[in-house]
């Protein structure tokens, strides 16, 4: 933090779930970086879920979401769907793979 000037901004992704107490809820935030057909870094994107599935579920709206925006981006469609922990490449030969920190 030392390293941030007053007046600075500072950029957030940050999901977020209520819920009563008791009820089961869930949220989640990933990044993605995606490269060209040399290899050559383009950059990622990030996505945010909240709701109340469990994580295998999460993970799942996270993949599609994912795929969306790479989809509207005009990158290509990955053939058999996007998978976490898997290499995905699109049918433009976009390759992307999901950066997962978790705590």
């Amino acid at each position: 933090m030392k390293r941030i000037k007053w007046g600075e901004v500072l950029e957030c992704i940050k999901a977020q779930a209520n819920g009563s107490r008791g009820e089961f809820i869930s949220a989640a935030v990933i990044t993605t970086s995606v490269y060209d057909k040399t290899g050559k870094y383009l950059g990622g994107f990030a996505c945010e879920y909240s709701g109340s599935e469990n994580r295998s579920d999460a993970a799942k709206s996270l993949e599609k979401s994912i795929s969306g925006i790479i989809e509207r981006r005009g990158m290509g469609i990955v053939r058999g769907g996007t998978k976490m922990f898997k290499k995905n490449v699109t049918d433009k030969g976009y390759k992307f793979i999901f950066v997962i920190r978790e705590k």
